[in-house]
Parts: structure tokens; sequence; C-alpha cells
């Protein structure tokens, strides 16, 4: 059903919003269509949407007929909740007898795309989510000998909140809670015609406190549905979203909330609404999100997806027939471990000339600026193990060593001007330092880079908000990294760590202190051999992170050894330039300005373009970028210390990013210093709103308009001779994806030449979709299984062969559940002679294979690249949604 307002609401609508603004704030808060959204499915008890088009009219969506008297009480609660007084009543008045009286078209209606919906069908893809998730909560469930029963919620989400899971009380006989949650959303796999529907779980952990919450769940009986609501404010003082819960409560019933004078925070709760979990778990359940501490233990395990994929095709069994099918590709192996890798760690010393050559650096100089005498043996020492020196190299404080045939020279030096210390001084005048550094100025055939030393964060888990920001804005290394960058210098940073480790019993429980998420037991003094134990995988640790740090400088200046060369080997390598296309917008909050007012948000566009340095004979890699602020093509280093000097993002609307994208890839031909045939990666979920021949529907067959626009595929209207020969769409991590439930393996028995399944656990393998394309694409599909990386090299992974609930789960709450994730490649030959396969393998192994780490990518490697251009940028922190703590959702890709 489709409610179209008179024009005249949208009026009414402008001042709530603006109203809203004004009280609930600007910063870290939801925007009011999303929340209403919420109230009106709890009150309905359906699928609801309220859209606002950018041409100023407003359409109400809903799978059923809403009754007009809930649609008007919600929009005037709604209405005196944001703008309390007779001009809130007023407002939520007309706007309620606008919506009461406005009559409903049955059917769905055209409607335009929305953020996340990539064609105007999207509400077809929510209905269906919705629709499974309606059924299997209907449906009994039955998991290691319990009934389970699900309650939904307004995100859709399904709940066990009748089935919590406690973990071991703490040393103060408090639990800790896990509420298992499900989402269902509409999935993809590569260029498969029929939709998927694909589901994510979590055992939820609730929170004991507000300290950085960002969802709620809040049981309001007379309600049909679960309220799920986001809080507002820093992540530091999260707060509830007064008007969504306060007009949800009226309507259920319940006691109203305080009206402070100022909706942005509440100084006193109702009784119910105090405390958040206890001993007994209330009407109000909080999320607590994942944090650095406490990563591990939220997943469901592989078995709980087997018995949902059983219980969806005893509910719909239809749905279940349309599941995609992969086969594994043979004689591809990808060892996701660094164990199990062939070509891992540093680049050989001796290895170093022709890397250097590969990255277009005649000479490189790397300067290491050191505060502490701690600091400063840990940079010599991985600078030693690196570059193959002799022990005693780089022995004083302020000392010089050359090597790798003369081309690299290596400086340390105090840095008594406090260049890269935390403080005050702006760029500029840190810049002005620099002459004090005569090993910092520039010099005709040297590449000049900062190994410097940074103190570590300033803040910590109860910096409270506003002192957290001061800081941040005087972390000496995004002013000195911008500084250095202006200069023509690279810079990597080591942290400064204690001498001692942290003794016993700081790193238990949540950031917050809390203890609860351990067992409880006595801090005994530990033993002297155990203490031993500790101080040596503190130093070993401490080591690490220097190895790794002069690894990642490598990196930064596009230095990449043979290894990918050798990663190519199961399938050959092809003299082809990969090129990664990385596109990001910077986050910005919609305002409640009219229609016409809203200006294009800034956003990163950068390129990464690699190819081995001696073609098919292998051989170290080249290593290119390009980005709109040079706008030409250069060394990566170059490239990347150029970007980095300069302010991060571009205002850009999708029309000017195509294009800008289609100048770029112009001049591969004429800029690289190889002319070869390239093959273009792009991110999927970020690039398809600009390019509709990267959309589901686009490769599933259906034919856009912008066929031949720069609007179809990246450089796909470039001459014959211009063009990229494929371009590679790279969905990683994605909740579109479907998980690879089960581990199957389809393997053909040659004397018969019939299929047979072969049950494996282990995962280690690339799969191809086994499915037709469409008649005017060829196409490939492939999905790449993942381990997170800290289950990887775990021998017993609980989950494997049973549920949190099973009697074998004692203490799941301190277990590690895991389920596989997959990363999903979809080529696109736009060269009638080239192999759609062979580009969808090669992104395989350029994603299984780093440049610089021994784990996994989420990107293939050129992708990757040109993303840490934009990741590495001093400005980058400011320019993302989220900081700190990453929300804990039905999503457990790690």
């Amino acid at each position: 059903m489709t409610y179209l307002l008179p024009r005249r609401a949208a009026d009414a609508w402008y001042d709530l919003s603006a109203a809203y603004e004004k009280t609930v704030g600007k910063k870290d808060v939801q925007p009011p269509y999303r929340a209403l959204d919420s109230v009106l499915r709890a009150v309905h008890g359906d699928w609801v949407r309220w859209l606002l088009h950018s041409d100023g009219t407003i359409r109400i969506v809903a799978r059923t007929q809403i009754d007009p008297e809930d649609l008007q009480d919600v929009l005037t609660f709604w209405a005196e909740a944001v703008l309390p007084g007779q001009t809130g009543e007023q407002l939520g008045q007309l706007l309620g007898d606008i919506a009461a009286s406005t009559a409903p078209i049955p059917g769905p209606a055209p409607l335009p795309a929305i953020r996340g919906g990539q064609t105007e069908h999207w509400w077809a893809a929510e209905l269906a989510a919705w629709n499974l998730a309606e059924q299997l909560a209907a449906s009994p469930w039955t998991l290691d000998g319990q009934e389970i029963t699900w309650r939904m919620d307004t995100l859709g989400v399904l709940n066990a909140w009748d089935h919590t899971i406690p973990g071991p009380p703490n040393r103060h006989g408090q639990c800790r809670y896990q509420m298992p949650r499900l989402a269902v959303s509409q999935g993809t796999s590569g260029h498969l015609s029929e939709p998927v529907l694909n589901i994510s779980a979590s055992a939820t952990l609730l929170a004991r406190s507000w300290y950085k919450v960002r969802t709620i769940t809040h049981h309001l009986p007379g309600l049909p549905l679960l309220l799920a609501a986001r809080t507002d404010g820093p992540r530091t003082a999260p707060r509830l979203n007064v008007p969504m819960v306060a007009v949800a409560r009226r309507l259920a019933g319940k006691g109203d909330l305080p009206r402070p004078r100022d909706l942005r925070g509440l100084s006193v709760l109702p009784d119910d609404l105090e405390t958040i979990s206890l001993s007994a778990l209330g009407s109000l359940r909080a999320i607590q999100p994942k944090t650095e501490s406490a990563p591990l233990g939220r997943g469901m395990g592989m078995e709980f997806y087997r018995q949902v994929e059983q219980q969806v095709a005893a509910v719909n069994p239809e749905l279940a027939a349309r599941q995609p099918r992969f086969l594994a590709v043979p004689k591809l192996p990808l060892p996701h471990v660094p164990g199990e890798r062939v070509h891992k760690g540093l680049i050989q010393p001796e290895d170093i000339p022709i890397t250097l050559d590969a990255a277009h650096i005649r000479k490189l100089k790397i300067v290491a600026l050191w505060n502490t005498e701690s600091v400063c043996a840990r940079m010599r020492q991985a600078l030693v193990t690196q570059f193959g020196l002799p022990a005693d190299a780089l022995t004083g404080p302020n000392t010089t060593h050359r090597c790798a045939d003369d081309r690299v020279e290596i400086v340390l030096r105090h840095d008594k001007h406090n260049i890269l210390a935390h403080g005050t001084m702006t760029s500029e005048q840190r810049r002005e330092l620099l002459h004090h550094h005569p090993e910092l100025q520039p010099r005709p055939g040297w590449t000049v880079s900062v190994f410097g030393e940074t103190q570590g964060p300033q803040t910590n888990a109860h910096t409270p908000h506003a002192q957290r920001e001061e800081l941040e804005r005087q972390d000496g290394k995004h002013l000195s990294q911008r500084a250095l960058a202006t200069h023509g210098i690279g810079t990597q940073y080591l942290q400064h760590m204690a001498e001692k480790p942290p003794a016993l019993g700081e790193q238990v429980g949540e950031e917050t202190g809390d203890e609860t998420i351990q067992a409880a037991r006595p801090k005994a003094k530990p033993s002297a051999q155990a203490e031993a134990k500790r101080r040596a995988a503190w130093q070993k640790k401490k080591q690490h992170t220097a190895l790794n740090a002069v690894r990642d400088l490598l990196r930064r200046h596009g230095l990449v050894d043979t290894r990918l060369s050798h990663a190519f080997a199961p399938i050959g390598l092809n003299d082809v330039w990969h090129i990664g296309l990385w596109l990001r917008r910077h986050a910005t909050r919609s305002t409640a300005s009219r229609p016409g007012n809203q200006q294009p948000a800034p956003v990163t566009l950068t390129f990464t373009a690699m190819r081995p340095a001696n073609g098919t004979a292998g051989g170290p890699w080249q290593t290119w970028a390009w980005s709109p602020r040079s706008d030409r093509w250069q060394p990566y280093v170059q490239a990347t210390t150029q970007l980095h000097a300069d302010d991060l993002g571009i205002p850009m609307d999708e029309e000017q990013i195509a294009q800008a994208a289609h100048n770029a890839l112009a001049a591969v031909r004429r800029q690289l210093p190889h002319q070869r045939p390239y093959i273009v990666y792009v991110d999927g979920d970020a690039t398809e709103r600009i390019w509709t021949g990267l959309r589901d529907l686009s490769l599933a067959g259906e034919q856009p308009p912008e066929l031949n626009t720069p609007r179809w595929l990246p450089g796909g209207t470039l001459p014959s001779t211009q063009r990229p020969i494929g371009v590679v769409r790279v969905l990683p991590f994605s909740r579109r994806l479907a998980r690879p439930v089960g581990t199957e393996r389809w393997v053909l028995d040659k004397s018969t030449g019939q299929w047979a399944k072969q049950d494996n656990h282990t995962v280690r393998v690339l799969f191809q979709l086994q499915a037709p394309g469409p008649d005017h694409l060829r196409t490939a599909s492939f999905a790449l299984p993942n381990v997170p990386k800290n289950y990887a090299e775990l021998k017993h992974r609980p989950g494997r062969d049973w549920t949190r609930w099973s009697t074998e789960a004692e203490d799941s709450l301190r277990k590690i559940f895991y389920a596989h994730t997959s990363t999903h490649f979809t080529a696109i030959a736009l060269d009638p002679e080239e192999d759609p396969e062979w580009m969808g393998k090669a992104a395989a192994i350029l994603t299984n294979q780093a440049a610089a780490w021994d784990y996994r990518q989420s990107h293939p490697t050129p992708l990757h690249l040109a993303r840490k251009m934009d990741e590495d940028h001093p400005h980058h922190r400011r320019t993302v949604e989220q900081e700190g703590a990453e929300e804990e959702d039905v999503d457990e890709s790690h």
C-alpha cells in the first residue's frame, strides 16, 4: 500500500524536522524519518517506510493498510514529543489529519531509489526479507533439544527474547547474558538471475551500562513488535532518542518519559528503564558494542547456520530451491593462515634493489626520529632485521648506515625539536622546524621517508567527549604527517609501549572495567615462571609491532616483491595492469533543508595500478597511483605523499565521479610506463550507485539505458584500444552475500562422469557459481570463504558441530564461535578474446596474497592499496561516519 501525501504535508514535515534538529541535536543523531519508521512499525506491527524524496513529496509505503487512527496518533504524538507546546500540537494535528485522510493506493507504486537500494524495486527486497523473518518467527524451532521462539523487532530482526544464554557469574555473583539475534536481508550471488535471501546471526552481548551502547530493544506490552532504536549522541555518552521512545511508550499506555528542557539527554529515567541488565532482565535491553578488548564470543557457529538453512527449507521450500550452487575450483589452493603460506614475512634484503626499481625509486632515505630510548632500540632492531644489517649497525643514538647496494640510507636521529610530539603546535609551525634536520631536506634522486615515534593515544575509554575532541586536534601524529607531506616526505609511525606488560587484572573485562565477561577467579600473584613468560611475550609483541611498522613503511612506498608473482603460479601470469578503483563518500548528515539546497558530499577517489615488472616472467611488481588532486598517474609514493599534503575529499556528484574515473582510465595508455591491457577492480557496494552495469539486476541480464554512457561500466565507453579488458566487482563481507552454509564440495568422478558431494569442515578453496549468465555479457562469478584471522589458527572450533544452546556449550559466553563469511567476485569481460574466469581467479589470488601482510585481505591488492591511500591520510578519521568501537550487530564479519 502506498500513501502519497499532498504537497502541503511537506511544509509541516520540514518544520518538524527543523525542530527535531534543535531539540535532539545535529551531530551523532539519527535522522527523524528513520526514527519515525520504527514507531510506525511498532504500532502497526508490520513493514512501513516513511519516504521523503528530493522533489518534496512524501510517501508512506506499507505492506498492509494502516489503521487511520494509528497513523493520526503516531504523527500527533510525534510532533508533540519533538516540539512541546501549542505549535507542536498544531503541526502534529495537521500532519496527522492529512495522513489519516489520504486514501491508500493498492499494490506497489514505482518508487525512486533510496540510500542502500540501487533500483526502484528496492521495496521488493525488503518485503521478501520481512516475509521470511515472519515465517521463521511463526514456525517452531528445536535447537539442541530446546524449543526456541523468536520475537521480531521493528528492524525486522528476530530476537531470542525469552531464550537468553547466561554466562558464568563474576566474583560479585553477577551474570552477563547473550541474546541470539537473526537478521534477514536480500542477497546476491554474482550474475545469478534469482535474488537470494541471507541470514546473519550473532549472540548479542547485553550491556550493563549505557557506555558506548548504540542499539536498544524495548518490550512494550500491547505493541506487536519490539521497539528497536539506535541511541543518539557521542559514543562515550549515548542517550535514548526521546521522541521515538516517548511516542512508542505513550501509544502502549506506559508512563511517559520526563520532559527535560533540552531533549538531548535524560537525567532521570522511569523505574522500568533505570537499569538495563541486572540479575533479572528488564523490558529494555541494550546491545553491548564490540571492542578491541572483547571482540570475540559473539558468533553463532556453523552448525547453527546449517540448522537455520534446514528451517528455511521447511518454511519456504521454494526459496530454498533457488539457493545458488557453487563448485570448488580445482588446483587453486588459497591458504588463509600464515602457517600454510609459502611466501610470507619481510622482503628479503637481497630483493630490495630490484623492488626499488619496480617502485620507480632510485634511492631511499629512511630517517628514524625517536624520542625515547626504548623506541629507538625497537626501531634499530626492526631496521637491522629488514635490511640484513650487521649486528653492530646503527649502534649510536645518532648514526647513519647505507645498504642495499648503496641505494638505501638509514639515519637514526633524536627528535629534539618535538616535531612529532603531541601538543598545540600547528602543522605549519612543525614544518618550519624541519630546517633543523638537514637529513630531511630534499636531495635530487632521493626519496625521503620518516619512521617516527608517536606517543600513543592521549585519550582512554573514560575521557569526556569534549576533551577527547580537543586532544585529537592536538594529536602529533596527524599534525606532523601533514607537515612532512607538504615537504614531500612520507611517514610511518611506531607507537611507544611500556617497558613492562600490564599488571595482571588490568586486561580483564570490557573497556568499562566491567569484569563480568570473565569467570570469577582470584587475583593471585603470578609465579616467577608465569611472570617471565608474560614479560617474554610482551617483548615479542613490542618487536613484532616494530617489524610490522617497517613492512608498512615499505608498502607506503609501493615496494611489492615477487610474492604476488609466485602466488599466480597455479593459473599463470598475464602481462596486464591490475587497477584498483577506490571510492568513498565522506560522512555528512542530512539536514532539514528543503529540496535543492543539498550540496554533493565530499568523496575520496583513488586509483592504484600494478603489474609484474617482468611481464609473464614475474619478478617484483610496479605500483603507480592516480587521484583527482594530481590528475595524472605517478609512482605510488609520490601520489600518496601529494594526496596527504592536501585536504582529503572533493565535493563531486555522481556524474562528476564517473567523468573523473573516465579521465583516469583514459590516461592509462599514455601515462603508465608500459602500454599493456588492464583490468579494473571495484568495490561493488561503493560503486554500483555510479555505474549501473555493476548492479545485481544488470549483471543478471537487465539491459540498463546507460549502456553507451560513462555510467555503464568504468572505462566501458573508451575506444577499444583504451578501454579495460574486464571489470571485476568485489563484494567483501557484505550482508548482501549468501554465507557459505555447509562446507560441501562437489567433485567430478572421472570414471563415471558424475558429480559427487564431498563433505569437508575446512574451507581453503575458491568456489565458482554454476549458473548461466546473460547473453550480452561474458561473466564469471566466484566466492572465497573466509575464516576470521582471530580464529583461523585455532585447533578446536566451538560451534562447528553444536550450537550455543547445547549442553556441550558450557560457559559459551567466553567461547569463540564463528561462521564463515565470504568475498564475492564477478568478472565482466569487455574484450571478446579475454577470459572472465581468469580475471575472477586473479581477483581471488590478489585478495588472498597481500603485498605486505601475511593474512588475507578484504580486497584485491590493487584495490587495497588504493584504499590505504585514503585511510593513511592524516584527516581520514574526521571523514568517517563512526569512530571507536564497532557497533554490535547481527553480523559476524570480524
